[in-house]
């Protein structure tokens, strides 16, 4: 089954507010099996909305609008819909007793009355947040057969009229189930990913391989259909197979764990500790390590060591080498690194140097070390982009490495 999402009104349109209702509905979609072809925002236009509903109705077997239900003139949707169905209306009794008990005098209740007015067929999705409930609305135009939903467009109101009550109808609908496999990859950036998997993500059709890139790094989603879970994952499973055997040395994350859940788990698990000593980073990777839950039971010491003499004072490194090489440079992330586990005795050990920027001719140049049980790595990238994006992407770097090299993918120069 086809389904296509409308999102009803001109806030959206101007920015005003994120369009998360789209978002929300896409996924519920692929969860039950439905598919999601187009996407579309219409502002509080009533033509301009006609027009959009009828070209969805064509293409897509149930449409779902968002926003729209109010009384007030900027709330089309419901109205739109009656006069493009032409099925006549019919009255909620439940609707039209919220109205009585939230509007004590009779202009009020009029003007309220598109609220407990619906195009006749309707199954009522009762709002139990606030006035505006939806519906679910069989049409019939033509040789064309399916249906209309209305929802309200605040998500406190949408999402759980979605979950009580449109949920079980959407899984009526369905006849196949599809699930999903997030494998997160370290180092390799998204083109690199679809250089090296691009036959699995070109020929790729139940399941799909789609890449992805992310604040804390590049990803791809497997996504496969089947009439049950298990033939789905079964799928899935075999799909996976055939990435790890191509990038199986890279994959930091598989499933909704983070990267910086995957590092605390690791951690946790064996029982040891971790420190930073940042430069470049100024603390990011300290502080990713803590959004994962537990961090507190691994994370020992961090230091962020921006200038040469905190490198000096707090880290050992020697003045002469800061001299020599200068502060970025593989000789003092070595040293970095050597000075943080002489300071804190940690399994895993992380330092970061480079330049950030704006300015100068070596930016984007960083060093990332990772010390683990005695083993060595000095990593060398030359990254672009604006400062921030430099630092976020050192950091991404330094979770990646630390995370390869206790896998055992990385090893000592």
């Amino acid at each position: 089954m086809i389904v296509e999402c409308i999102s009803v009104g001109t806030e959206i349109l101007l920015g005003d507010i994120l369009n998360t209702n789209v978002q929300y509905l896409s996924r519920l979609c692929a969860e039950v099996g439905l598919d999601v072809f187009h996407t579309s925002v219409v502002g509080d236009n009533v033509e301009r909305l006609k027009q959009a509903l009828q070209l969805a109705c064509s293409r897509s077997d149930a449409v779902i609008l968002t926003g729209g239900l109010g009384s007030t003139d900027d709330d089309i949707t419901k109205r739109v819909v009656i006069d493009f169905l032409h099925q006549g209306t019919q009255v909620s009794t439940y609707n039209k007793s919220t109205i009585e008990t939230w509007f004590d005098n009779e202009k009020a209740r009029k003007d309220n009355e598109i609220v407990y007015t619906f195009p006749k067929g309707s199954t009522i999705l009762k709002n139990h947040v606030g006035t505006a409930s939806g519906a679910v609305i069989p049409f019939n135009q033509g040789e064309k057969q399916g249906y209309i939903v209305i929802l309200p467009g605040p998500p406190k109101e949408m999402i759980p009229m979605v979950e009580k009550e449109l949920r079980p109808i959407l899984y009526k609908w369905s006849d196949s189930v599809t699930e999903s496999l997030v494998v997160r990859f370290g180092i390799l950036g998204e083109y690199r990913i679809n250089e090296i998997l691009k036959e699995e993500i070109v020929n790729g059709i139940n399941p799909t391989i789609a890449p992805y890139v992310k604040e804390d790094g590049a990803l791809i989603r497997i996504t496969a259909k089947a009439p049950t879970d298990i033939e789905a994952k079964e799928r899935i499973e075999k799909a996976y197979l055939q990435v790890e055997k191509k990038l199986g040395k890279y994959i930091v994350a598989v499933g909704e764990e983070s990267r910086s859940e995957v590092l605390v788990r690791i951690l946790k698990e064996r029982k040891e500790h971790v420190s930073t000593a940042e430069s470049i980073t100024g603390g990011l990777v300290a502080s990713t390590i803590i959004e994962a839950p537990g961090a507190s039971n691994v994370l020992e010491e961090s230091f962020v060591v921006y200038s040469d003499r905190a490198k000096h004072t707090i880290l050992g490194v020697p003045n002469n080498k800061l001299e020599k090489h200068t502060a970025v440079s593989q000789s003092v992330c070595r040293s970095m690194l050597k000075g943080l586990h002489e300071k804190t005795k940690s399994d895993l050990c992380i330092a970061t140097t480079g330049y950030a920027g704006p300015e100068g001719e070596d930016v984007g140049l960083c060093y990332v070390g990772i010390r683990y049980h005695g083993k060595k790595r000095v990593f060398q990238h030359d990254l672009h982009g604006d400062r921030n994006h430099i630092r976020n992407r050192a950091k991404n770097l330094a979770v990646d490495y630390a995370i390869m090299m206790m896998k055992g993918e990385l090893w000592e120069e």
